[in-house]
């Protein structure tokens, strides 16, 4: 794609692939936060990998991607869970990548500029409907009707 193009001329590199099929995904490494395929919305099989120094380093380059739909966290359970508290994104999955689209129970949805809502699962199920409150008066007793005696 012309994403890719652009980011391997400004110093990205492609990773060959040695899948067993023709669908294998496009793999690009050493992409930078300013990079045209880094701020896209690509629907494409289509890995860009981001190198960072720190997990301070990492969490900011994160945060300059106007995309927030989801994010796998690989390691520790632990540092895994503390790494996910500081990632803005509407689904991390930790050792895993699958496991949010497979599970229906779960809410499934983006933020920032990623997604459209909820869907799946209970905030889901929320977020197609809309709430609305009907009571009816039963019985004689209205005190709130009496005017106030003097």
């Amino acid at each position: 794609t012309g994403l890719v193009h652009d980011a391997v001329t400004q110093g990205a590199q492609l990773v060959p692939c040695n899948a067993m099929d023709s669908g294998s995904p496009t793999i690009v490494d050493h992409v930078q936060a300013s990079m045209k395929i880094a701020q896209a919305d690509i629907f494409a099989p289509v890995v860009a990998i981001m190198r960072c120094d720190s997990l301070e380093e990492m969490v900011a380059t994160n945060a300059k991607c106007p995309y927030a739909l989801t994010a796998s966290i690989f390691g520790k359970e632990s540092d895994a869970m503390e790494l996910a508290r500081r990632i803005n994104a509407g689904t991390i999955t930790i050792n895993d990548v699958i496991a949010p689209t497979i599970e229906p129970s779960l809410s499934f949805g983006g933020r920032m500029e990623s997604g459209y809502g909820a869907t799946r699962g209970e905030e889901g199920l929320r977020q197609l409907t809309r709430e609305k409150s009907v009571i009816a008066r039963r019985g004689g007793f209205l005190p709130h009707l009496k005017p106030p005696e003097a």
